[in-house]
């Protein structure tokens, strides 16, 4: 098996894609994992990630830092989106710093990992405590 075939088989059996970015956030590279969270692989190169990431939107300034090499990363957990077959999906995102050969930052590395199992356990156990704290009379 080669490095790429590889790593996009741990790729694939751990749910997650990654597209890489500019330093102006505008999608450069995605990795060939990138149809397990949408169908149009090929329409993300050249785009601004805030545009096919909405759950980014506000959170520009910490973007910026992350450019400017003032935080290391930035994560949202639990995403919830609706798939094609409108059953709802649980996405983990992660934003690191993308940086050259030199070390130099460039532009963003955007994770995305399927996590709907733990979605789907963290939602229930919320329900339970609530129903907890608060019974029914």
């Amino acid at each position: 098996m080669t490095k790429i075939s590889l790593n996009h088989s741990i790729l694939e059996a751990c749910r997650i894609a990654y597209a890489i970015t500019d330093g102006n956030l505008r999608v450069i590279e995605v990795s060939d994992t990138i149809d397990l969270f949408c169908e149009q692989t090929n329409g993300w190169v050249g785009h601004p990630l805030l545009e096919l990431v909405p759950e980014l939107i506000g959170n520009e300034v910490v973007l910026a830092e992350i450019l400017q090499g003032n935080l290391e990363d930035f994560q949202l957990s639990y995403i919830n989106r609706n798939t094609a077959g409108d059953e709802m999906t649980y996405l983990s995102l992660i934003e690191l710093p993308y940086r050259d050969e030199c070390g130099q930052i460039t532009g963003l590395l955007h994770l995305m990992q399927d996590v709907t199992q733990l979605g789907v356990l963290n939602q229930y156990l919320s329900q339970q405590l609530n129903k907890l704290r608060w019974p029914k009379h």
